[in-house]
């Protein structure tokens, strides 16, 4: 088998569950994972005994003996431990093994495994909030540790990769999933699982972060550091630096990318917005300096907001910011993004409304998911443009044509 392009696609949830489970037993469940059909979802998967051995510390015959010990290991001490909240506010945890029965004999070439009930939406119901990694380079690891915070990392790779695909992030947002912060705390219980929970700090670095990464950067192709976040006299939190060699390409052609011209602030739906809920009149939008910084700085947030919320809740939250606005700011652009980081923080503190409504989310407007038409296009559910608006912006393209 050409394990160089086989992936291991698991649900984000179980990537931040905490694997009670030595490495090999580990190593040969993302590989037994790798093997599902997600088309089928058939909780049954048939690992040849010469792959297994690929993945064995030794590289000598696999013995009827040792494999049983082997499978014991993995039937009997593996565990996932989940936890979650659930909508009442209280918290749950669920523990469950990952198999439900292993077969296998001496005169078989392979071993069958069946996954448990519990684990299979885990790994075959995927829609969204998924992770998916080679398992190539799971295969020289030695520890669980290393896996662990290999998959960590890589769950925030796969947001970059999908972002940069979807061109819905700004490059800010994407170097902050090149540069994750992971809490200490939470980092310690994904990882450590025996009797010595390496409190202070330096034994931690020492005998989980630093021997995982290395084993990263020497056996996969990606390079990891590492800094340190101090809170008071603790260190709190640990901020991640991963690259390769196509996340440095990818962030210079975002750098490179064409800049924005007057004319298409001037002709974004996002003025339109803005005129509409008079936040800026007919001589801001001819102010080439301030409708630069609101379409460099302001209008990727708000692509942000509206593939997050709708282009509803952004209207409603600009008619709230000119409504308690008391005067014009100096820097409009500042003023804005403070708002929307308030909105953001405060959610459902602006308008009152009722739950059932907060959960349907409002069709995406065909400008939001398509570059060419974001020009001249707003949903009927977005904002109905006045003849006035209408009439400042032919002759803002009027003046700017001339």
């Amino acid at each position: 088998m050409d394990l160089q392009n086989k992936k291991v696609v698991q649900s984000n949830i179980l990537i931040k569950s905490i694997a009670k489970m030595d490495a090999l037993p580990l190593k040969l469940f993302e590989l037994a994972v790798a093997n599902v059909d997600t088309k089928e979802k058939d909780p049954e998967v048939e690992l040849e005994k010469d792959l297994i051995r690929t993945f064995l510390p030794r590289t000598n015959a696999l013995r009827h003996d040792y494999l049983q010990t082997i499978m014991t290991n993995l039937m009997d001490k593996s565990t996932f431990t989940v936890k979650y909240t659930k909508e009442n506010g209280k918290k749950k945890t669920e523990i469950f093994a990952p198999f439900s029965k292993i077969e296998f004999s001496e005169d078989e070439s392979a071993v069958k495994l069946s996954f448990s009930n519990k684990i299979m939406p885990y790994i075959t119901e995927l829609k969204k909030n998924f992770t998916q990694y080679r398992i190539e380079d799971l295969r020289h690891f030695t520890s669980s540790n290393t896996i662990t915070i290999y998959k960590v990392l890589m769950m925030y790779y796969n947001q970059y990769n999908n972002y940069v695909a979807s061109g819905k992030r700004t490059k800010e947002e994407l170097e902050k999933l090149l540069n994750p912060i992971v809490e200490v705390d939470e980092l310690r219980e994904l990882t450590v699982q025996d009797k010595n929970k390496y409190d202070r700090f330096f034994d931690f670095k020492k005998r989980v972060i630093e021997p995982a990464l290395k084993e990263i950067n020497e056996y996969t192709e990606f390079n990891v550091t590492y800094e340190t976040i101090q809170v008071g006299r603790k260190i709190a939190k640990i901020q991640f630096h991963i690259s390769n060699n196509s996340t440095e390409k990818l962030l210079d052609k975002i750098t490179s990318e064409k800049k924005l011209s007057l004319s298409d602030v001037q002709n974004s739906p996002y003025t339109a917005l803005l005129l509409g809920a008079m936040l800026v009149n007919f001589a801001d939008a001819n102010n080439e300096s301030l409708m630069m910084r609101l379409g460099k700085n302001v209008y990727p947030k708000y692509d942000v907001f509206v593939n997050k919320h709708s282009l509803d809740d952004l209207q409603k939250h600009l008619k709230y910011v000119k409504d308690h606005m008391s005067s014009k700011p100096n820097e409009l652009d500042k003023y804005l993004i403070k708002a929307l980081d308030d909105f953001e923080k405060n959610k459902g503190k602006y308008a009152k409304r009722d739950k059932s409504k907060l959960k349907q989310k409002e069709k995406l407007p065909d400008w939001a998911k398509d570059d060419t038409a974001q020009k001249n296009i707003l949903t009927e559910k977005g904002i109905q443009r006045s003849k006035e608006i209408d009439e400042l912006l032919e002759k803002i393209n009027k003046d700017t044509s001339d």
